[in-house]
């Protein structure tokens, strides 16, 4: 059965315990997710856009939010997380 999803939520249970988990670690990096990323045209998803570097951004909008705390810079820096919100 075919459906035209906009968003796939996946889960695991006991997640970093049982080793089962799809979020980055020190250890397997983004490994999981990248995989993730690979298999999007075989899924159907041809346009599929986002590349592992895009995984990283989150990380690094808190890494800047940690490093630069004055309010103007975190305006901008809110600017960048609704950009990525929006996939730009």
């Amino acid at each position: 059965m075919q459906q035209d999803l906009d968003v796939i939520q996946l889960i695991t249970w006991n997640d970093y315990g049982e080793g089962t988990m799809l979020e980055p670690t020190v250890e397997y990096e983004y490994r999981y997710l990248e995989m993730l990323q690979a298999a999007q045209p075989e899924l159907g998803n041809e346009n599929f856009q986002f590349t592992a570097d895009d995984l990283r951004l989150p990380f690094r909008l808190y890494q800047l939010r940690q490093l630069h705390t004055d309010a103007e810079s975190q305006q901008r820096l809110d600017k960048a997380f609704n950009a990525l919100l929006a996939g730009r």
